[in-house]
């Protein structure tokens, strides 16, 4: 048997390597070059999000916390990630927009909209890249209970089973050996503990079986040519009846035996019918892209298994494949290989209780951690009272994120390594099915279609066109003045390409901003032209599918039978969450004096750091004006301008600058004159070019401001500005030019979570009961250079013992994870 163990992860031993042949093989180098042909082509991104609660009322947040990985590190390729929200219909009812940071984290909140009516809904986080392949795109469900839960009829689901049926390497071969798995769910697609009866045609009974877990089970038989059904009776009585999968005359039956912690066992069996047909085959285990183990079976030498060692081998799925001596895929299975390391950091109190709102001093301890991105949360166990079960970074970087179908409590999985965990692990391998590719994929070359590239930052990108023509303009420009909520502002010309594209780069618009646009050509022609926007994926997706759906409604508040029950009954029933309270102000009298007419545009028009000036202008109407230029050079003392400059006005200075002209001091003590750096223009507060302020027609201005000395110094400028504000809900353009606005949206703004400080409040919300699930949420924790992390939180009203969740991942891709109830 020729054998070939790769181990691109770790450095071989001696001992292994000595066995160890490097024989080329035709079919092998050309499976591993499309293998790695593949990885290279399309990476892998992977998103995991950590929420704080599963199931809220309306009107209440959602914290969470995101990491973005590639090769089980912080990713370094996208550098921008979107969440959905998409309600049961797959209509997206939100969407955000978030910008990584240097450990491709990123952390946020969500305000449950009390318009939003109850039902399940799913969270959706990916990059734009993982768009091309949308399987890997992370959900993570949670059930709102609305304001129309109180009156809400809930429909009457018919009570009904979902049986699937897995043989094991993919088809149940007649006359042999074979394991067939199998999973039962309810109407609510949540696991049902049962047991089946498998009966041949004749009805005889040929096998039985219960579930172990979660619903999942499997049994073992030799098939024959014919049909197979399974009966299975519930615990209310209800008989149900499912068809098995074809029986398969030939081909090859592939088991996998995986208790030992050393290595795993391949084992593959023939059928009698056209057994020479597989008398010699390839078996080939990659994980992460890399081929790990391959060696050739030969039934007439009697060779038939195959150990893979696991020792050097990384933690995660693997995926095992027979392949006849051509390279054609017979048989797969997925395994687990449990070499995984968790840095679980340790817990000490200098200060625990869990009396009302009373005060806790916690520490936790984590040596040898690198640079590291962490979340602590600690919840109302009460209410949150699933431990060591949900999804984790571990579970999702490790498990869900390379397999299909929704998988229940993947946390459960990594709670330990005892026999009996990984067992029910390989189970769980048996019924879920591989997502990144199959090889006749990668051998036939269909690769998935690269509609979405990777970003790395905020863009605006459009083309320009003449008016109502698809010919587009080359030669020219598109000006931007971009004014973010946050008041950044930025003044950008992008220039045309000869396609007629442009592309604003690097913006970073926080919450959203208004965008005012003008294009223009460069031979200043008296042209009208069109500009197109490319759309933006924050602004396009409406409707989404999900790659599975799974209803968390398990309550019925008004019964309020248990504590969650109970509080989101509550929540629903006042105006606002426990978050603080209104006070009376009392009798307030207002006095006012009746404005001048310059002081009343300026109060409407002008904001406080504009206000002060050395002229203040109110234009007057219909004077026969051709342009601005011509007023403000009768009007202003010293500007120099030529309102009828050729090809529009460029040039604007002011003769003297009432004495005072910025300079700077030397190392010496002497002084360096200032530099006229030129007048600088603002349109409506925004900085401006000279075309801008040309084209505008006078009529349409209602106020002008001009900074001479000391006044213009606060802009940056020693030669000083003059702002020029139009007219509200007129056009601000003559000669049919129209500078056009809209708003974008940017990256979400990101609120801090409160955390209630009674010991500088004690009466803070006395007369309210302090319902708090979340007691305490850090999504940027840092471990200080002693390893220690020090977290203070104050307790509810209602909280007697507590959960803790610290998750995270470092610079190198040790994963971080604890989960502990605390009484």
């Amino acid at each position: 048997m020729k054998s070939f163990l790769f181990t691109p992860f770790a450095v071989v031993s001696i001992a292994v390597a000595a066995w160890v042949s490097f024989q080329t093989d035709p079919i092998q180098d050309k499976l591993i070059a499309h293998l790695k042909q593949w990885y290279q082509t399309f990476p892998q991104e992977k998103v995991f999000v950590q929420v704080n609660r599963q199931q809220v009322a309306a009107g209440e947040q959602i914290w969470f916390k995101g990491w973005c990985t590639f090769q089980q590190r912080p990713s370094f390729l996208s550098r921008i990630v979107y969440i959905d929200i998409l309600n049961e219909d797959g209509k997206v009812v939100e969407k955000n927009m978030y910008r990584l940071d240097s450990l491709g984290a990123w952390n946020g909140h969500l305000d449950v909209s009390r318009k939003w009516k109850s039902g399940n809904y799913t969270l959706r986080a990916y990059t734009a890249w993982m768009l091309n392949q949308p399987e890997y795109i992370f959900q993570q469900p949670f059930f709102v209970y609305g304001e129309d839960e109180i009156s809400r009829i809930k429909p009457n689901v018919p009570k009904t089973l979902q049986v699937k049926f897995f043989p094991e390497g993919g088809q149940w071969i007649a006359g042999v050996e074979n394991r067939m798995a199998f999973v039962v769910l309810d109407e609510m697609g949540l696991p049902v503990n049962t047991s089946i009866t498998i009966r041949d045609g004749d009805g005889s009974k040929v096998a039985e079986a219960a579930v172990q877990h979660q619903g999942m089970g499997v049994f073992t038989h030799a098939p024959k040519i014919g049909k197979y059904k399974a009966e299975i009776r519930t615990a209310s009585g209800a008989e149900f009846t499912f068809q098995l999968p074809e029986v398969q005359p030939e081909g090859i039956q592939l088991t996998v035996q995986n208790a030992s912690a050393s290595r795993m066992f391949v084992s593959v069996q023939r059928g009698e019918k056209s057994a020479e047909k597989y008398a010699k085959v390839l078996v080939m285990a990659h994980m992460s892209g890399q081929l790990v183990y391959s060696t050739y079976l030969d039934f007439e030498e009697g060779l038939t298994t195959a150990p893979i060692p696991k020792r050097n081998l990384p933690p995660g799925i693997m995926q095992i494949t027979v392949l006849d001596t051509l390279g054609n895929p017979l048989a797969e299975r997925l395994a687990f290989v449990e070499n995984y390391e968790i840095k679980r950091p340790q817990l000490s109190f200098e200060k625990k209780q869990t009396s009302r709102r009373g005060e806790n001093l916690w520490q936790l301890k984590a040596d040898s951690l690198q640079k590291s991105t962490i979340s602590v949360l600690v919840n109302d166990a009460s209410i949150d009272t699933k431990f060591n079960l949900e999804n984790s970074i571990a579970s999702h970087l490790l498990l869900t994120s390379d397999i299909k179908g929704y998988v229940i409590e993947p946390g459960f999985y990594f709670q330990n390594k005892l026999p009996e965990t990984l067992q029910k692990l390989d189970l769980l391998m048996m019924v879920h099915g591989w997502r990144k590719f199959t090889w006749k994929q990668i051998l036939q070359n269909e690769a998935p279609v690269l509609r979405y590239p990777i970003e790395s930052n905020l863009q605006i990108k459009g083309m320009v066109t003449k008016a109502e023509r698809k010919e587009v303009v080359k030669d020219g420009k598109v000006s931007f003045v971009i004014k973010g909520e946050d008041s950044t502002t930025y003044l950008i010309d992008a220039y045309l390409t000869d396609k007629g594209e442009f592309i604003v780069d690097s913006l970073n618009i926080k919450d959203k901003a208004t965008i005012s646009y003008l294009a223009t050509n460069n031979k200043k022609e008296n042209l009208v032209v069109d500009v197109k926007f490319y759309p933006s994926l924050l602004d396009t997706l409406e409707r989404a599918s999900l790659q599975w759906k799974v209803d968390l409604d398990t309550m019925v508040l008004a019964n309020r039978q248990s504590k969650l029950a109970a509080l989101l009954y509550g929540q629903l029933a006042v105006a606002d969450t426990f978050s603080g309270q209104s006070r009376f102000l009392g009798n307030v009298t207002v006095t006012a004096k009746k404005l001048s007419r310059i002081d009343s545009l300026q109060k409407e028009y002008v904001s406080t750091f504009f206000e002060i000036s050395d002229q203040t202008l109110e234009v007057p109407k219909d004077r026969g004006f051709v342009n601005i230029w011509q007023y403000l050079q009768r009007e202003v003392v010293g500007l120099n301008v030529n309102p009828f400059e050729p090809g529009g006005v460029r040039t604007v200075t002011f003769a003297r600058f009432s004495g005072m002209v910025l300079g700077s001091m030397n190392e010496d003590g002497s002084m360096t004159a200032g530099v006229d750096d030129g007048i600088l223009f603002f349109l409506n507060e925004l900085p401006v070019t000279t075309d801008i302020i040309d084209a505008i027609n006078p009529d349409e201005i209602a106020l002008v401001k001009v900074y001479k000395g000391v006044t213009a110094f606060p802009f940056g400028t020693n030669a000083g500005a003059i702002g020029v504000y139009t007219k509200k809900g007129r056009s601000v353009f003559a000669n049919q030019k129209q500078f056009n606005s809209f708003e974008k949206r940017g990256f979400s703004m990101v609120r801090e979570f409160y955390h209630v400080d009674y010991s500088k409040f004690p009466d803070y919300n006395k007369s309210l009961t302090d319902k708090r699930v979340t007691l305490y949420w850090n999504p940027n924790a840092h471990f200080d250079q002693e390893g220690k992390l020090k977290l203070r939180f104050f307790n509810s009203d209602l909280a007697q013992q507590y959960k803790l969740v610290v998750q995270g991942i470092d610079q190198k891709g040790k994963m971080v994870f604890i989960e502990e109830l605390v009484k």
